[in-house]
């Protein structure tokens, strides 16, 4: 997911502080508002830096003390408000509870926050007061505890922050509002759920039960789809699909999210599940109740003969629909998508409100209240038995180069065969050689565990450009089978790449 966090780096417009803080770019009154007025109130551009300084600190604790994060603390929150300082230091548990509830050792963590927008507002008994919004991601880089490969998640936490000055005193954040508890490791969470949509948006028709045909399901395809639009690149404010109604004012986008997922893998829609357009509009905002709400969601693919169960490790499988616990008068009413499985073979998660990527399951344990699925799909069909009649091995020394054979909306599979020895660094390019110069080819990089039944994707690339080349390097773990896997939208019968194999 690197690849994301990179593109939002190069399309940032302004970077105003070390630890990320930034504008998207993009056509906003607020955003231009907002980079106007910080520019010329650096004190308030400092605070802001040393909170989410002190927050991205918190959590790499072999680099800080206690003391230290408290100290950073009390120099940008307002120590009088003990709500707030009571809320800042339950950062210091994060670490352990991660490991202790969700196998997630900490290896290092980044805190990316963006600036939505900044209000002047009237505070009684300050000079000067302004409302500030910020989306900030949480990056976690982690392994099992025993010394296994780096995975990576993140997850979005919305601060409605006061920052304010009396007397020439300095800025500083006298009240802060957000939730991130479900992440640090406290049971209870208190969210929008999204049963109450506005009526408007919704329309209700019967249910025509019927038994989906899933044979052609991409599961790569609703991946790449839940991947690119979870919100992690904030370049359009949210980083959601432009081309729907961004539904977290109305209740709730979880299940708008989980639907989208859904329809870009292959699932059709009918006169129960649906997303429309106005007559006259690009954008999808009239959408059914099984659509748009995680319950009705649920009881609609239940209705095509889909069980809703417990959710565990061996029953959560990529394209499967995951539903969290919200609180005791709501039930199970927010949903995420299963998107593969980290490197310890736990089953990962995407989902909007909030918004999180790559997340194991348990993070949707609440109170006890386990993660249910349901059973869309039995198997894992990310690929585990890829086609194996292409395959490129390695050589000792200099480089091997294979012709492959592709068409449209066809994933072709290389396995790649390493030579014998030790561990070894390579590298793996492919040379787009299509004649369609503006279709984009798409390259993943997997790697599977010997013995086991998943694949794990390390890697992603595209281009729109006749001959590029897609170049992955990496170190070889001899524990891991690797996979190639190629993808091209739309081209016109079978066309040619090459694959050229360097050991180095």
């Amino acid at each position: 997911m690197k690849r994301i966090k990179r593109i939002s780096s190069l399309m940032l417009s302004i970077v105003l502080l070390t630890t990320s803080i930034a504008f998207a770019d993009i056509e906003k009154t607020q955003i231009n508002k907002a980079s106007n007025l910080l520019k010329t109130k650096s004190g308030m551009q400092q605070v802001i830096d040393e909170y989410f300084q002190a927050r991205e600190n918190a959590l790499n604790a072999t680099a800080i003390t206690e003391q230290k994060y408290v100290a950073t603390l009390n120099k940008a929150v307002d120590i009088n408000n003990t709500a707030l300082m009571s809320l800042e230091t339950k950062r210091l548990e994060a670490r352990e509870n991660m490991a202790k509830y969700h196998d997630v050792h900490i290896i290092s963590a980044e805190s990316h926050p963006y600036v939505q927008e900044v209000r002047e507002i009237n505070e009684n008994g300050y000079n000067e007061a302004y409302e500030v919004a910020v989306k900030e991601w949480t990056w976690i880089y982690y392994n099992d505890g025993n010394g296994g490969e780096i995975d990576e998640m993140a997850y979005a936490t919305e601060h409605q922050m006061t920052v304010a000055t009396k007397n020439g005193s300095g800025y500083r954040i006298i009240n802060n509002i957000y939730d991130e508890d479900q992440f640090i490791g406290k049971a209870e969470i208190n969210r929008n759920t999204d049963s109450a949509l506005m009526e408007n948006n919704l329309q209700q028709n019967a249910v025509d039960i019927q038994t989906f045909d899933l044979s052609n399901f991409d599961i790569n395809e609703l991946i790449h789809y839940a991947d690119l639009y979870v919100g992690v690149d904030c370049i359009n404010s949210s980083g959601y699909n432009p081309k729907y109604a961004n539904l977290n004012g109305s209740g709730g986008d979880c299940a708008n999210y989980v639907s989208q997922c859904l329809l870009a893998g292959g699932l059709q829609r009918d006169d129960t599940w649906y997303a429309k357009r106005k007559t006259g509009s690009s954008i999808y905002t009239i959408f059914s109740n099984a659509w748009a709400t995680a319950p009705s969601l649920k009881n609609y693919l239940e209705s095509q003969g889909y069980s809703y169960v417990n959710a565990t490790q061996s029953n959560v499988f990529p394209g499967n629909p995951v539903y969290c616990y919200v609180q005791a008068n709501s039930g199970y009413t927010h949903v995420g998508i299963c998107v593969g499985y980290n490197n310890s073979g736990v089953p990962i998660i995407n989902a909007h409100n909030n918004d999180i990527y790559h997340m194991p399951y348990t993070y949707f344990t609440v109170n006890g209240n386990g993660p249910k699925t349901v059973r869309l799909f039995t198997c894992n069909k990310l690929g585990d038995k890829p086609d194996g009649s292409n395959t490129i091995t390695f050589p000792s020394s200099g480089s091997k180069t294979k012709s492959l054979a592709v068409s449209a909306r066809k994933s072709k599979y290389v396995k790649i065969i390493h030579p014998s020895g030790p561990n070894g660094h390579y590298t793996v390019r492919l040379s787009n050689a299509l004649a369609d110069s503006d279709v984009k080819g798409k390259v993943y990089l997997y790697q599977q565990k010997v013995g086991s039944n998943f694949m794990y994707e390390r890697k992603f690339s595209e281009s729109a450009t006749n001959g590029a080349t897609f170049s992955f390097s990496y170190n070889y773990n001899p524990s891991y089978t690797y996979f190639l896997r190629y993808y091209t939208d739309a081209v016109s019968g079978s066309k040619t790449i090459n694959i050229t194999a360097t050991a180095s």
